[in-house]
């Protein structure tokens, strides 16, 4: 899956479509862990 980051007032955000956030059991209330080691982004459910 391809996305594109959204401009979000002074930020950049990422969309992450419904049936990936139901696949995951994530939704808006759902604390995530970002990481990375240099060259890529890691988005988990904490």
């Amino acid at each position: 899956m391809k996305k594109r980051l959204t401009k979000i007032g002074n930020s950049l955000g990422i969309v992450l479509d419904r049936p990936l956030l139901e696949k995951l059991g994530v939704d808006a209330e759902t604390d995530l862990e970002v990481s990375t080691d240099g060259s890529v982004i890691l988005i988990s459910p904490a």
